[in-house]
């Protein structure tokens, strides 16, 4: 009776968890393709906390960041900067807002894994938002 019990378990824990294992496979195929390691995604924050976008990453033979702004940014230009985990300020791209709205990215100069913190930063180089990575 309790290997029965077991064996119902496991088949209701197989099929519950079902589109996990193919979500898993299709990261993992993906991930293959372009011979990556992960993906990454972190909020994208002014100084008082609140969100203002996101920063997603991926380390891989090109790792690359790209930032999205979504809402609370003045209309303006501004740049990204990366902070490496030796304390290193790495500019990375330009970024347009308009109408709250803009987005940025590029491959970047050291792999993804080395980086600890993007950096939004106005045109006279004060930061305006960042993301801990």
């Amino acid at each position: 009776a309790a290997l029965g019990a077991a064996a119902r378990a496991a088949g209701a824990v197989w099929i519950a968890f079902s589109d996990d294992r193919e979500l898993a496979d299709s990261y993992r195929d993906t991930l293959a393709i372009a011979d990556g390691e992960y993906f990454d995604a972190a909020p994208l924050e002014l100084p008082g906390g609140r969100q203002v976008g996101y920063v997603y990453g991926y380390q891989g033979r090109a790792s690359w960041v790209l930032a999205l702004i979504y809402d609370g940014v003045a209309a303006g230009r501004y740049r990204l900067e990366l902070v490496t985990d030796a304390g290193e300020k790495l500019p990375l791209s330009e970024l347009e807002v308009a109408r709250g709205e803009g987005s940025t990215g590029a491959t970047t100069p050291v792999d993804y894994e080395r980086l600890t913190e993007v950096r939004l930063l106005d045109e006279r180089g004060r930061e305006i938002a960042d993301s801990e990575l």
